[in-house]
């Protein structure tokens, strides 16, 4: 068994990336010794039978389909709908922020939103609306 490769610093000081030639990387690689595990009759060890009902197959099928699902336009709007569009940050007249944090295609759940007022609001909003979340 092993784990993964660890750069070393060896060897990095012969490298010139600026001209053509070689290039020198070192790697330590971190091997597992074997082991060994012999039980005797005295020993115990706990076994667990873990019974799958609908609610947490049904939960499992929600949870993947939110994160590996695909975004689209929704006709209906839901409490754990996910917002996707352009975050900015507004200077305190309410224009953006040309120092501030600017980032398109950014995704919001809503169901983490905290503060009640905030999630209605959002929820209440059109396609192309801003959001304020102060």
């Amino acid at each position: 068994m092993s784990g993964d490769p660890l750069p070393e610093n060896r060897g990095a000081g012969k490298n010139r990336f600026r001209e053509p030639g070689r290039v020198h990387f070192s790697f330590e690689l971190g091997l597992a010794p074997a082991i060994d595990l012999t039980f005797s009759k005295k020993d115990k060890a706990n076994f667990y039978e873990i019974t799958i009902d609908e609610k947490m197959k049904n939960d499992y099928i929600t949870s993947y389909a939110r994160r590996f699902g695909e975004f689209r336009k929704a006709e209906t709007k839901e409490e754990k709908d996910i917002l996707k569009g352009k975050i900015e940050v507004l200077d305190q007249n309410g224009n953006v922020d040309p120092e501030g944090i600017s980032s398109w295609k950014r995704t919001l759940a809503m169901d983490i939103i905290k503060d009640e007022e905030i999630r209605k609001n959002s929820q209440a909003r059109e396609e192309n609306d801003s959001i304020d979340l102060t």
